[in-house]
């Protein structure tokens, strides 16, 4: 009898392993959706796993986050957005061909990231982030 119940305790566990979360939330630059890039979110001082994933039409979403993941982050987010607009393709283009403007997000937002975030295991770990160009100092 305590074999068959150890057994079935055995089974129970053995597909457990540490708890997993999901990150999630919506990019936009300047009111426009961010319509693909890259968002990462890394440990200040380097001791936990930094986890990251693709933006795609605004959204982002980074699951089976192992919990040791966890705690205050720098947020990176690499990205271009098209403004809606067409602008002359130049050299070496023909004259009158014209392409997607596109915007590339300042440094601010990446490689001098000043985003943060606080991953947590207990709640969900949905931020948004409305980006805009502010003013730019000389």
């Amino acid at each position: 009898m305590y074999r068959i119940a150890f057994g079935f305790i055995l089974i129970a566990t053995m597909g457990c392993g540490p708890a997993k979360i999901t990150i999630s939330g919506k990019v936009s630059y300047d009111g426009m959706e961010v319509n693909e890039g890259a968002i990462s979110f890394e440990s200040p001082d380097g001791k936990s796993p930094s986890v990251g994933g693709m933006i795609q039409k605004g959204f982002y979403k980074i699951e089976n986050v192992d919990v040791s993941s966890g705690g205050k982050k720098i947020v990176r987010i690499n990205a271009v957005t098209k403004t809606g607009r067409k602008i002359p393709a130049g050299p070496p283009f023909p004259p009158g061909d014209m392409v997607d403007e596109i915007i590339k997000m300042p440094a601010r937002f990446n490689e001098k990231s000043n985003l943060s975030a606080e991953i947590s295991s207990s709640k969900p770990n949905v931020f948004d982030f409305n980006l805009s160009k502010g003013l730019v100092k000389p």
